[in-house]
């Protein structure tokens, strides 16, 4: 290699031009040695100290010094730039794509990162400059991949929760490098993402802090922010508010900024349960008038609003979340001080709410109280307190605002609560809360009003027809005085936390009556707009509670609402709301000042207020009338209080009525005068009439003209005081119509002119009279007027003191019946007299009032008695199904006893007794007759739980009731069955209930006869039937000797019961008989065998006994054989038991029952009947081998057909032990038994299959062990060593037994060696499993071929590979064929393997990369490509599936690719991976097979179509951009297309046109090529089309004429040319023609002269030489040019205006149309080009720019030299001198110069840190700036390190007249980059001063002889000279510069101390250590001097100062060691260069 560097370094140095093609050959191969690699020119540097292999190197010090011009001339550069590290980092990202990189290569990417940062640093290029050179930046990610820059962050907010969307930037590049590159900070992309604009601009938006303390002024009251707080969310719509005084100090870093801790103070917090809408944020926003001023409904309209808060803070917030506007928080700043981003225009912001920035400033939330109120749809208001240091820098308000104040504003608003929800329209609750700052339990009052939910709809359909009016008066499409009448009333209960319950009548109404005359005043205001009131007006009274403990209500003092109540008092006895005109908008009082304000509220009470009032009056008239009513029901029992608390309503209602004696002129006199007259002219009964007696009061209500006023009675003719007393009552309650008001009432109507009624006697004589129509009879006494009985006497004693009372009696209303009913006497309707009235108490209006029985007994005897009658029992026959349902109780067996019943019943038995007794005609049939078919007959009898009940039975049923008071003999035997048939619980009669306590009970009496008893057998059984029947009889409590008892008694009485037929039945029904199980069951529908009770099966299990349909009845009693003879019962013996019932029902048996019964049948049954023969031996045995007696441990029983025998060695071994016969059936001696009933003792080639089939099985299941491959392998060679060989079986039945098993996976899989496994697991294999997948015979492939197949099919293990036994009775193919086994593969299968493994591969192993890897996957592959050669050729199914598959290893295994994509000959330099490849070496051999598989042997144009189209497939279904290495990909495959296609002609590119092209898009897309777009008429611009415009061919590489290239293509595929789809059409009318001026006639002399025709055709030979196609003949180049400018014609006009259109339809395109000065015209069929000129827009310079833009489209050569055209027209003369002089300049020079322009940093950049030591801190002459000059400028706080920005000087400013111009005050107009200059001092702008490089010079130990002397010297003089400087001079001006600083604001004067610190510091004057320390030593002397002026200057700000020197030393020291080092380097070269030289 050496010699050819050599070689090669020697051409260069005698002929570098001869090594053109060199380069060309070498740019990008491999061909310099560095170390043991070859690199390429691009991989080389000759400096560069840092190693990154495999990638970046330095030129080794031999090379770059022996042959430094032949590796320049290659491209080795002398430094690596930022190019050079992109290219790297691209590179590192297209190879490893989404792959994590190693920790080696993460290590060098973040070195690269870190190298290219300092780069941009240094050259000042921003990200957008680099990306735009390069393509995108790649940055390392924390996982390790690498990602375009603009997708990662940096994570400074590890408390931020991490989002899965973000991808944070490795931690090992640092904040600031990572901020080079843009990088965002977590906490900002946190930011961006939460929400859309996260800080959303808002505020209020008018000038703010001046209006707002204006505002406060008009609020005194301390609570008003309370109730504007409240009335804004009533408008809201909030039902619920609460207002909380947080005193705590809340702690927390969770927050968005540190500026937002001013919310964790003390605050006063107001909840509402009403979201924001988007229309509050707006209105909230517009101080003074917010969202409700134009709303005349809206409270809020009255005042400011929500402003008000500004008295206790400076910056309200509030958290609000509904379904609009979702949740927002959102701070107001009116000073613009406390927030980020707050400004004068915008002085708030409103941030969107989720729950991802709630847990992530959860600090921040906590002060909302999400943990108290809930937060969806709902606002809560947090305002922080001003606290001492706000108030002093406020301009609202200087007065702290304290938790006291707040706490005391409380305790004002606590009084008015009860009240204050009386007129507001939503709100129902109000809550104060106090949080303590110690966080303890929270004090709470709240107040809750509620409204029923018929109130509450009529109430909102009031509001909304309020509303609706509302909106028509504003719209003025209504009247005031048409505005509709509606009211509305309703009741609001108002509780409070503390017990307090008000009940509240609301009354409001809105509209005047249609015949008010509304004053002139009134009017006029409306329509002059300055009114805008609502006739809206309401009352409000209190209502008393329920228990009116108290004489009257008490009361608060009454109130004048606007909404909400007004200050003051009215005197009145309700409360009055309307909407007023108040003197105030803070709201004072109403406005009486005159004219039409006092007008409108005259009106407003006289027509409004005072027709609710009397309403009102009205309705609480009601509710007095209902709680009266409540009161007399809750008090009837307690009648002493009741008139004094009707008396107390009647009082409180009287009291609301106005109190007259309100002076002539008030609003309250004409409210009281019109209540009223109101009154009398609307006939309301308001007026109470009270009737009293003995407490129960009655109220009417009457109206002013109906009633009479109470006057004195005492001069009546009356008995007595107290009869007077009691009469005036009576009369009260018959109708007499007394009031009962109080004098001031009477004096209202007096004052109102209404007259009244006064009781006179002849009132009360007349209305007695007509008494009898004004009582509505019959109806209860008590319900009558009367009340009473005893009311009754009295006025039939008042009424017999008149004359004619006796004959009056006949049908007058005082017959009192004994149901309570008054009527009237008449003949027609007489009643009983009898004592036994109460048995029919429904008709007790039959029967005379038992008081009055006496007064009217002797009336009997007269001849009147026919109104009486005589009550007899056949009457209590007829009207008994007035007491007793007929349906219950007639032609009823029984019905349940009634305790409601027990004393009529007794009185039934006493009466019918009596009744007898009395008449003794009657006998007992005829007394029970009428009543034999009720229930009438108590009876005792059990219920279902054997409780005692008592019945009624039917009188005829009495017979089946026994009364066991009658016994027999004998007495012991009668006691013994009747404590059985009690204990049985037989219905028995309950004599008790026909006797009345006191009464004896007789021995025989009735209803005793009629009942049955023990001396009738034939009766008792049947009533035992009766009552088993009935489900009455309780066997449960019976015993055996009981039932024994009863079945006894009944045997000894066998011959009474034969008497009856039906005994038998009945006895066997019932439940007596004892089992042989201790049972008592009935044997009524089964069978009953008698089984002796010493039977040993008696002894074991009876459980069978359940299933079994017959009963086994225990013989125990000798005395019962009779009976059970009678009742046909035989016996049964032990054999006959077992085969018929215990054997059929052996499962029922327990465990141990079913051995006992086994060992029974074993040991007993089974010899017995093993001995003899017969048909029950048989049966026996037979029953055994089906019976079910072997348990299993599923807990299973089985029979012993189940079971196999355990002495079987195979059977032991392959079974489980389950399947042997248990212990103890396992013994011999039972195994004996077994053998004979079923056990199993052979195998089947069913079970054979079973078994693989359990193999199979457990291999798939979590039981897999090593035991498992074992019994696999003892199976199959089982098969093949035994069964195979075996005679036992048949043929068929073998070859069926191979078929059977030949799908069943028990056998374990032949696997592949490890290597082939490791690359892919063999099929059905999983990697890293610790078992085999087992596989079956059947498909698998024998051992020899798994190589070839494993991935894809199953191989068989050598034990089971057929071909391995040939000892079997049929021979192997039938094996094989049986078995499904295939002998070798076919190539399908073989070519399907190795496309699984290249998949598998390419899915899960494309990182491994490990070179043995690398080696395995080629020689694998191409051991199957042998494979398909060897059994070549291929069918078309398996050529087909490889020629579409990636089957080719490329990239030396790296990847693989279709063979379509392999050329057999093509360069390397040629490839395009991933679509174009040369053959790999390791598949050389098998070209021909590629060949047939689809690769070809040359590169064609299709490749490159297929490149293409390939791109297209990839992305047209994300339609999204290439990304930069897709770019470029097919920018290269373009460029090699149309390159191939210039090179080989039009025979290539016909290619093409049966394929689909499709080429890069601008928009970096991929389209059809005949969908693009190419703009071949640079003058149309861009034309927004519907088509996209294909890509610029310099992107692609490819310098000259895009168009020329593109019309290589054929014309099918070609792109569509812009000039072929639209074209300029003239809009303007230009035929009318204007003179044209001279300098357009100059212009047409100088087209025509020959000068200019010169010119143009040298500037045109020119072009043509350079692109060497000068014609020969240039004559014919001359006319073309003479023609072109002779044709053209200029014609002026003075409109034009031209637009595009297409071609095809000359449809204009939209948005085109534009007024141009200039428009060129092509005449049809003419030669003649007409150039229209617009004088009206004429631009100077256009004509000529549009004739230069004519010729460069007519002769295409001079495209790139229209400006020299436009400067030749622009000159009549000189134009070869032009040309001469003229220095024109190619596209490349222009982009250099364009590139080096950008170099420059723009204003508003940062200054980097590492450049801040070349400040200039001095204050001098040298401060000074000029124009245009770069600065920095200072921005920052004074205590941190300053940031300084690029800066340039735009303008001096010149000082006013009067002021000083001094350096330090000089001001500068400077560009930083915003829209708007800034204005600047000197004190903030900064030099830059580079230190000169022979300073550094003097600092570097160098000696050489090569040195400048003269140079040297200069330096040493300049050195003497700076030292000499007068010490005086500079410490003059240091005194003098601090004086005039003095002058100055004092943050500028400490600039200038600091700049004059750092200036003089002795770290920052290294150079002049010694004047340095001179002068600062006099500077800090100064500075104390000017301590004494009171500016001190703390030790903090030298601390800062000196910090900063030391940083500015150690940069400026770290600039030198650059500089040396560079120096040193620029040495070594020059050295270098002359050895060189010299060999």
């Amino acid at each position: 290699m050496r010699e050819a560097y050599a070689y090669l370094q020697n051409e260069a140095e005698k002929n570098p031009s001869a090594l053109l093609s060199v380069q060309e050959r070498l740019h990008d191969q491999p061909f310099i040695l560095v170390g043991t690699n070859l690199l390429k020119p691009q991989q080389v540097a000759f400096e560069w100290s840092t190693a990154l292999p495999p990638y970046l190197y330095e030129l080794p010090l031999e090379l770059r010094t022996l042959y430094q011009d032949f590796f320049q001339l290659m491209g080795v550069k002398q430094k690596f730039d930022y190019r050079d590290y992109m290219v790297v980092l691209q590179g590192i990202q297209k190879q490893y794509d989404k792959k994590r990189l190693g920790e080696k290569l993460c290590n060098v990417v973040v070195t690269l990162v870190r190298l290219l940062a300092v780069e941009m640093k240094t050259k000042l290029l921003s990200t957008d400059d680099v990306e735009k050179d390069c393509g995108s930046i790649m940055l390392l990610d924390n996982a390790g991949l690498m990602q375009p820059r603009s997708l990662l962050c940096f994570n400074d907010c590890p408390w931020v929760p991490d989002d899965s969307s973000f991808l944070y930037v490795s931690t090992k590049i640092d904040y600031h490098t990572a901020s080079v590159f843009g990088v965002r900070t977590k906490k900002r992309e946190n930011i961006l993402r939460i929400a859309e604009g996260f800080k959303i601009p808002f505020g209020q938006r008018e000038k703010l802090t001046s209006r707002i303390k204006r505002i406060l002024e008009g609020y005194n009251e301390e609570d008003e922010i309370l109730k504007e707080m409240l009335q804004n969310a009533d408008d809201a719509g909030a039902t619920e508010i609460a207002f909380i005084n947080d005193c705590r100090h809340l702690e927390g870093d969770h927050l968005l900024d540190d500026n937002w801790r001013m919310i964790q103070g003390p605050a006063l917090c107001v909840y509402n349960n009403a979201p924001f809408q988007q229309s509050d944020i707006v209105g909230i926003q517009n101080l003074g008038e917010g969202s409700k001023a134009k709303d005349v409904y809206k409270m809020g309209r009255y005042g400011v609003g929500f402003n008000v808060v500004y008295k206790v803070t400076d910056v309200p917030t509030f958290l609000t979340k509904g379904d609009e506007i979702g949740e927002c928080l959102c701070a107001l700043d009116p000073h613009s001080a406390y927030l980020t981003g707050a400004s004068p225009d915008t002085t708030g912001i409103m941030l969107r709410v989720n729950d991802t920035v709630k847990e992530t400033y959860s600090d921040m939330f906590k002060c909302y109280l999400h943990e108290r109120f809930q937060q969806q749809g709902s606002t809560m208001f947090r305002l922080p307190l001003r606290t001492r240091e706000m108030a002093q820098k406020s301009k609202i308000s200087h007065t702290e605002s304290t938790s006291q104040d707040v706490t005391q504003m409380f305790q004002i608003f606590e009084k008015q609560m009860l009240d204050i929800l009386l007129f507001v329209n939503n709100v129902k609750k109000i809550r104060l809360i106090q949080i303590p700052e110690s966080e303890e339990q929270a004090e709470e009052y709240s107040v809750t009003v509620s409204i029923s939910p018929e109130d509450e709809i009529n109430k909102t359909m009031f509001v909304q027809h309020v509303q609706n009016t509302s909106r028509d008066l504003r719209q003025k499409s209504l009247k005031i005085e048409d505005i509709e009448t509606r009211s509305v009333s309703y009741t609001v209960k108002l509780e409070d936390s503390r017990g307090v319950s008000e009940t509240w009548l609301v009354f409001q109404r809105i509209g005047f009556e249609s015949d008010v005359q509304i004053p002139d005043a009134v009017k006029d205001a409306f329509l002059a707009g300055e009114l805008a009131m609502l006739p809206l007006a309401g009352c409000a009274v209190q209502l008393p509670s329920f228990t009116a403990k108290e004489k009257n209500v008490a009361m608060r003092s009454r109130k004048l609402y606007c909404f909400l109540p007004l200050p003051g008092n009215t005197d009145l006895p309700i409360h009055i709301n309307g909407q007023f005109i108040l003197d105030h908008e803070a709201r004072r009082r109403l406005e009486d000042g005159g004219g039409f304000r006092k007008a409108w509220n005259m009106t407003l009470i006289e027509y409004v207020v005072a027709p609710c009032y009397l309403v009102l009056l009205n309705r609480v008239k009601s509710i007095t009338e209902e709680n009266i009513q409540l009161l007399r029901n809750k008090c009837n029992a307690n009648s002493v209080g009741l008139s004094t608390d009707v008396k107390s309503y009647i009082a409180n209602f009287t009291a609301l009525f106005p109190s007259p004696g309100y002076s002539a002129e008030s609003f309250w006199r004409t409210m009281s005068t019109s209540v009223y007259r109101l009154a009398k002219s609307s006939c309301l009964p308001l007026l109470p009439i009270l009737q009293t007696e003995l407490g129960k009061s009655e109220v009417n209500w009457h109206d002013p003209t109906s009633c009479y006023f109470r006057i004195s009675l005492s001069n009546q003719n009356t008995p007595s005081q107290s009869s007077f007393q009691l009469l005036e009552n009576i009369l009260l309650d018959i109708g007499f119509s007394i009031t009962a008001c109080p004098d001031q009432v009477y004096e209202g109507f007096v004052e109102a002119g209404v007259e009244v009624n006064t009781v006179t006697p002849l009132a009360v004589i007349n209305f007695l009279h007509s008494a009898t129509e004004v009582l509505d009879l019959p109806q209860k006494i008590e319900k009558t007027s009367l009340m009473s009985a005893e009311r009754l006497g009295v006025l039939i004693e008042y009424c017999k003191l008149e004359d004619k009372f006796l004959e009056m009696i006949h049908e007058t209303p005082l017959l009192l019946t004994n149901d309570g009913i008054l009527r009237r006497f008449s003949s027609e309707h007489p009643v009983y007299i009898t004592e036994f009235m109460d048995l029919v108490p429904e008709n007790q209006e039959l029967f005379l009032h038992q008081s009055f029985i006496a007064l009217f007994t002797q009336a009997i005897c007269l001849d009147s008695c026919a109104m009486f009658l005589k009550f007899t029992p056949a009457d209590l026959a007829d009207k008994i199904e007035s007491v007793l349902t007929k349906e219950l109780y007639y032609n009823k067996k029984k019905v349940p006893y009634n305790e409601e019943f027990g004393g009529w019943l007794k009185r039934l038995w006493i009466f019918l007794r009596q009744f007898a007794h009395d008449d003794e005609k009657c006998n007992t049939d005829d007394l029970y007759r009428p009543l034999e078919n009720w229930c009438l007959l108590p009876v005792l009898q059990a219920s279902g739980d054997g409780k005692m009940e008592s019945y009624l039975y039917q009188v005829s049923q009495a017979t089946k009731v026994l009364d066991l008071n009658v016994g027999t003999t004998p007495v012991d035997i009668s006691q013994k069955i009747v404590t059985a048939l009690k204990t049985l619980h037989v219905p028995e009669l309950y004599v008790k209930q026909t006797y009345n306590d006191i009464d004896v009970i007789p021995e025989k009496d009735i209803p005793q006869v009629l009942c049955a008893n023990l001396s009738r057998a034939d009766y008792v059984l049947k009533a035992l039937s009766e009552a088993f029947d009935d489900g009455v009889l309780n066997t449960d409590c019976a015993t055996e000797e009981m039932c024994n008892d009863i079945l006894v008694y009944f045997s000894q009485n066998i011959i009474a019961l034969e008497i009856d037929d039906d005994s038998d039945e009945m006895l066997r029904n019932l439940p007596l008989h004892l089992t042989i199980g201790k049972e008592l069951v009935s044997i009524a529908d089964s069978d009953a065998y008698i089984i002796s009770s010493h039977s040993k099966v008696l002894q074991m299990d009876l459980s069978w006994m359940d299933c079994c349909d017959v009963v086994f009845i225990s013989k125990q009693d000798h005395k019962l054989i009779d009976l059970y003879n009678f009742l046909d019962c035989p016996e049964m013996d032990a054999v006959d038991l077992y085969l018929k019932y215990i054997i059929p029902h052996f499962q029922r048996l327990t465990i141990e029952g079913k051995f006992q019964h086994m060992e029974y049948i074993k040991d007993k049954i089974w010899k017995e009947c093993i001995l003899s023969t017969g048909e029950r031996s048989f049966r026996l045995q037979e029953t055994l081998r089906n019976l079910q007696f072997l348990p299993k441990k599923d807990g299973k029983w089985y029979p012993t057909s189940h079971f196999y025998d355990p002495k079987q060695p195979v059977l032991k071994t392959m079974l489980e032990e389950e399947r042997f016969p248990p212990h103890p059936y396992n013994t011999e001696d039972w195994l004996t038994c077994l053998r004979n009933i079923g056990l199993r003792t052979t195998i089947t080639c069913d079970m054979y299959l079973k078994f693989a089939k359990e193999i199979a099985d457990e291999a798939e299941s979590d039981n897999y062990s090593e035991e498992t491959e074992e019994k696999s392998v003892m199976l199959v060679t089982y098969l093949f060593n035994k069964i195979l060989t075996s005679h036992d079986y048949s043929a068929d039945n073998l070859v069926g037994l191979l078929s059977a098993i030949k799908d069943i996976r028990f056998l374990l899989p032949g696997l592949p060696n490890e290597e082939l496994h490791d690359l892919i697991p063999a099929h059905g294999q999983k990697i890293g499993a610790e078992r085999s997948t087992f596989i079956c015979f059947n498909g698998s492939v024998c051992t020899e071929y798994s190589k070839f197949v494993w991935s894809v099919n199953t191989s068989l293990s050598a034990y089971a590979d057929p071909t391995k036994h040939y000892s079997s009775r049929i021979d192997g193919q039938s094996i094989l064929k049986a078995l499904g086994v295939k002998s070798a593969p076919s190539n399908y299968l073989v070519a399907t393997n190795l496309i699984t493994l290249v998949n598998h591969i390419t899915d899960f192993r494309d990182n491994m990369n490990h070179p043995a890897e690398l080696k395995l996957r080629v020689k694998t592959v191409t051991e199957h490509f042998k494979f398909l050669k060897e059994h070549f050729p291929l069918d078309k199914e398996t050529q087909l599936k490889l020629s579409w598959s990636k089957c080719v290893p490329v990239m030396d295994g790296r990847s693989f690719v279709e063979p379509e994509k392999i050329v057999i000959d093509l360069a390397v330099d040629d490839e395009i991976p991933p679509f174009l490849y040369k053959i790999p070496l390791s598949m050389g051999p098998y070209s021909e097979l590629l060949l047939c598989l689809g690769a070809e042997r040359h590169v064609t144009v299709k490749h490159y179509a297929k490149v293409l189209h390939n791109l297209f497939e990839e992305t047209k279904f994300t339609d999204s951009k290439l990304h930069p290495n897709e770019c470029m990909l097919a920018f290269k495959a373009v460029k090699k297309m149309l390159t191939t296609i210039k090179e080989y002609g039009s025979e290539t590119a016909h290619l093409l046109k049966r394929l689909p092209l499709y080429l890069p898009s601008q928009s970096l897309r991929m389209f059809k090529s005949t969908d693009l777009v190419f703009n071949d008429k640079p003058s149309f611009k861009t034309v927004k089309l519907q088509k996209e415009y294909v890509v610029s061919l310099r992107e692609c590489g490819l310098d000259g004429n895009d168009e020329e290239y593109w019309n290589l293509l054929p014309a099918d595929v070609c792109p569509r040319m812009l000039s072929n789809l639209v074209e300029e059409t003239l809009l303007s009318n230009v035929t009318t023609e204007i003179s044209c001026c001279a300098n357009h006639l100059s212009i047409k002399r100088l087209l025509i002269s020959k000068a200019f025709q010169a010119a143009v055709l040298r500037l045109l030979t020119h072009e043509l030489l350079l692109k060497g196609k000068l014609p020969e003949d240039t004559i014919q180049l001359e006319t073309e040019i003479i023609t072109c400018l002779s044709t053209l014609t200029l014609q002026c006009v003075n409109d034009l205006r031209i637009g595009l259109s297409y071609k095809a339809n000359s449809l204009e395109l939209p948005e085109t149309s534009v007024d141009i000065p200039c428009f060129v015209k092509h005449t049809e069929g003419k030669e003649l080009t007409l150039i229209y000129i617009n004088h009206s827009k004429e631009l100077k310079g256009m004509v000529e720019k549009t004739i230069a833009t004519f010729v460069c489209e007519r002769f295409k050569e001079l495209e790139h030299r229209k400006d020299v055209l436009h400067v030749l027209l622009s000159n009549e003369d000189n134009h070869m001198l032009i040309l001469d002089q003229y220095n024109i300049k190619n596209d490349e020079d222009q982009e250099d110069i364009s590139e080096v322009s950008q170099l420059l940093p723009k204003p508003g950049d940062f200054v980097p840190i590492s450049d801040h030591h070349l400040f200039q801190q001095s204050l001098d002459r040298r401060s000074g700036f000029h124009q245009g000059e770069y600065v920095g400028y200072e921005v920052g706080c004074e205590d941190d390190l300053p940031t300084y920005l690029y800066a340039v000087i735009l303008e001096i400013i010149k000082p006013k007249r009067g002021e000083d111009e001094l350096i330090i005050t000089r001001k500068y107009r400077i560009d930083i980059g915003q829209r708007a200059p800034v204005i600047a001092t000197t004190t903030d702008l900064y030099k830059f001063s580079r230190p000169e490089k022979n300073n550094l010079d003097q600092l570097v130990p160098y000696e050489s002889k090569g040195d400048d002397e003269e140079s040297l010297s200069r330096l040493r003089s300049r050195a003497q000279d700076q030292k000499q400087k007068s010490l005086l001079q500079l410490k003059q001006e240091v005194t003098q510069t601090l004086e005039e600083s003095w002058r100055m604001p004092e943050t500028e004067r400490r600039k200038v101390q600091r700049r004059l610190y750092l200036s003089w510091h002795p770290d920052k004057n290294p150079d002049n250590i010694e004047i340095a320390n001179t002068i600062f030593k006099h500077l800090q002397e100064e500075l104390k001097r000017i301590e004494k002026r009171n500016e001190l200057l703390t030790p903090k700000h030298f601390n800062n100062w000196d910090s900063w020197a030391k940083k500015h030393q150690q940069q400026r020291e770290q600039y030198r060691e650059k500089m040396e080092e560079e120096a040193e380097e620029a040495e070594t070269t020059d050295a270098t260069d002359g050895k060189a030289k010299k060999i």
